[in-house]
């Protein structure tokens, strides 16, 4: 029995049961014990087939004419409901004549009742709630045929009926655009990101200084050893202050070193232990292992790189201590360039150092990484870019998460 009416309707409209407005049929299975009665062209719906919705025509399976001679036969444009299992209330309209199997109730509308418009009453909370408090109160629900068929809906004439549809069309359309345009967006966003940090990287994010101290001095004195790349077409060409630097003239590489399980714990006694990616979520770390015995050891402010299995994970250590695993290593970074800015650097080049993994595990090596070239800009201009990006990011992670 269908539950008390829970709104008010309009004056023209009438609360109407189901089988005051249509025929409902239960679906039946043609015996498999007949070959002869599959293979065939009638489509025989299932509860998965109603993925399809408002124009459902395919199924997982077919009958013959003998099949179908077997089979619940059923018009174009009946709404056929679950009434059984998980899926109890998935909805779809058939397009074409077919059949269904016994978990399926079909509603053979009378003449007039416009298949669409019952079809979103279907999908509506009203009718999937209705649905759900007349099922049987089991592991697995049952609605049956009677209880299905005493459903209450809300009926309007079919005029009004033309109407509403018209109307929902148009929202859907709406909102159809409504979601391209957030596909659009949130695709324009990413490409944002890596436009300005290109930009970071070509100098023209940020205004230059000619007071700063250049870079290639500041290099020389913190690495007087340090190669200057010059004169080379394949490098953009950079603003007067800045030059190219080798990542080794910069920064210090460490490679992980994996510990044996007889090193670790999982009593949070020593240096945490990052084995692998999976300890990385949103660029933050989980631990589920330390050791008392660390021989690789990461410390506060290095940026750490996956380098095997999954490469080019990239985050600044904001942590402290942290053993790390042979699938990553630690750029730690000289006085002349910051963390931050040595981060980006990397970012901008993930994808040509992800190109270069090989092996049956991809992986990078050490000389990938430090013979890769970056800008040095001075280090007033570096702060500069830091914040500037920063900044930018925040903004379009806000647009991003508004419309998520």
């Amino acid at each position: 029995m269908s539950h008390y009416q829970k709104f008010e309707i309009p004056e023209s409209w009438r609360w109407v049961s189901i089988d005051e407005i249509a025929d409902v049929v239960t679906g039946s299975t043609p015996s498999k014990d007949h070959k002869e009665y599959y293979g065939g062209d009638v489509p025989f719906y299932k509860p998965s087939d109603l993925e399809q919705g408002l124009f459902t025509s395919t199924a997982s399976d077919w009958l013959t004419p003998k099949g179908y001679e077997q089979a619940r036969k059923l018009p174009k444009d009946s709404v056929l409901v679950t009434c059984i299992g998980a899926t109890i209330g998935k909805t779809g309209r058939i397009v074409t004549e077919g059949s269904c199997n016994q978990q399926i109730n079909a509603v053979i509308l009378h003449n007039d009742i416009l298949s669409e418009y019952f079809y979103d009453v279907c999908l509506s909370d009203y009718f999937q709630s209705e649905i759900k408090n007349n099922a049987s109160a089991t592991t697995l629900p049952i609605l049956n045929k009677n209880n299905f068929s005493s459903i209450e809906i809300p009926l309007p004439p079919r005029n009004e009926q033309k109407r509403i549809l018209e109307e929902v069309n148009k929202l859907f359309s709406i909102i159809g655009n409504i979601e391209s345009c957030e596909s659009t967006i949130i695709s324009s966003i990413d490409v944002a990101k890596s436009k300005i940090l290109e930009l970071a990287m070509q100098g023209k994010l940020v205004p230059q200084d000619p007071d700063d101290e250049p870079a290639a001095d500041m290099l020389r004195r913190v690495n007087p050893k340090a190669r200057i790349i010059t004169d080379n077409p394949h490098y953009p060409q950079l603003p007067d202050n800045w030059v190219y630097v080798r990542v080794s003239d910069v920064a210090a590489l460490l490679s992980g070193r994996d510990m044996g399980s007889e090193s670790c714990n999982i009593k949070n006694k020593g240096v945490p232990y990052l084995i692998g990616a999976s300890n990385i979520t949103k660029g933050t770390f989980s631990f589920n292992r330390w050791t008392t015995q660390p021989q690789v050891i990461s410390k506060k402010d290095d940026i750490l790189i996956s380098c095997k299995g999954t490469i080019g994970e990239l985050l600044k250590n904001t942590y402290g201590d942290i053993h790390i695993a042979r699938q990553f290593m630690a750029i730690r970074n000289y006085e002349c360039i910051r963390p931050d800015f040595m981060q980006y650097a990397i970012l901008n080049n993930l994808t040509s150092i992800r190109k270069k993994a090989n092996g049956i595990i991809p992986g990078i090596s050490r000389s990938i990484i430090l013979e890769l070239a970056i800008p040095l800009p001075p280090m007033n201009e570096q702060d500069m870019i830091i914040l500037r990006i920063k900044e930018s990011e925040s903004l379009l992670d806000s647009i991003e998460h508004i419309l998520n």
